[in-house]
């Protein structure tokens, strides 16, 4: 009896797991707000440790939309929670 609990349930989880990273975009990532250089957005989320996504290593997230207030944050550590969109430039290469 024990034994067949056992193995359902490391059955289960993975299949539970799976089933919430593929619904699941919205993520918590911790960085410092700085201005964009260049690029549709004004600024961005730089990454000190990267956060990978499709075998890709990403260490600059674009925010987009209207960060009303964010130059109050320009350069300081914050943790911030949204939508990841991935994507590619010209050269092939992942954006964020």
């Amino acid at each position: 009896m024990r034994r067949s609990t056992l193995i359902l349930l490391f059955m289960a989880r993975p299949f539970e797991l799976w089933a919430q990273s593929a619904t699941d975009t919205t993520i918590t990532v911790s960085g410092i707000v700085q201005a964009a250089a260049k690029g549709p957005s004004h600024w961005g989320l730089f990454l000190p440790a990267p956060l990978v996504v499709r075998g890709v290593r990403i260490g600059w997230l674009s925010i987009e939309g209207d960060p009303h207030g964010i130059d109050n944050h320009q350069d300081r550590f914050v943790e911030a929670t949204g939508t990841l969109r991935v994507g590619t430039d010209s050269t092939g290469a992942a954006v964020a």
